[in-house]
């Protein structure tokens, strides 16, 4: 994996990557994929990022979208 993707992950506790994959699934399609592989926790998971939209820009759109509101 990190030949792959060098050092870009992060460790998530279940529970939390469960309730993130239920939010994220509500607004987008979510794909699911499983293998054969039967090594116990050894979970993977992918989240798509565009380069362009940050977490920065998504606030500032979420915060002008609530003041409008007001």
């Amino acid at each position: 994996m990190k030949t792959l993707f060098g050092d870009h992950r992060t460790f998530v506790p279940h529970e939390e990557l469960i309730n993130r994959l239920d939010e994220v699934s509500r607004k987008f399609n979510v794909v699911i994929l499983k293998s054969n592989l039967t090594v116990p926790y050894t979970s993977t998971f992918f989240e798509l990022d565009c380069n362009y939209w940050d977490s920065v820009k998504e606030q500032a759109l979420q915060d002008a979208i609530a003041n409008d509101k007001k």
